[in-house]
């Protein structure tokens, strides 16, 4: 998958269709989670990273220069954090994620 594919683009829907979490969604889960999710920032890059990292530590998209404020509050992610999670993943080590590009198909 392309760090700059779509929202809802069959290159998206594939990535998702073979790695996304079947039980937790993100409404559902901890925002403490060690289980990673796909993310989408404002400027529509997508990575992937842990949701506690996102959530608790700040961790932003790699190829933007705006760091989050961490969440201090609340189980679960807040609406904001959830608009921005594609899905959450069915993987809790690094290793086990499929190949995301930083490179968009037009070559940016």
């Amino acid at each position: 998958i392309s760090g700059d594919c779509a929202a809802g683009s069959e290159e998206e829907e594939v990535y998702l269709k073979n790695n996304q979490h079947r039980s937790f969604t993100k409404e559902t889960t901890a925002r403490t989670s060690y289980l990673y999710a796909l993310w989408r920032c404002e400027n529509g890059h997508v990575w992937p990273e842990t949701i506690q990292n996102r959530a608790t530590k700040g961790i932003g998209c790699p190829r933007c220069p705006r760091a989050p404020e961490p969440e201090r509050d609340g189980k679960h992610m807040s609406k904001e954090l959830q608009r921005e999670c594609v899905a959450v993943l069915k993987h809790s080590r690094a290793a086990n994620l499929s190949k995301i590009s930083g490179d968009c198909a037009a070559g940016c």
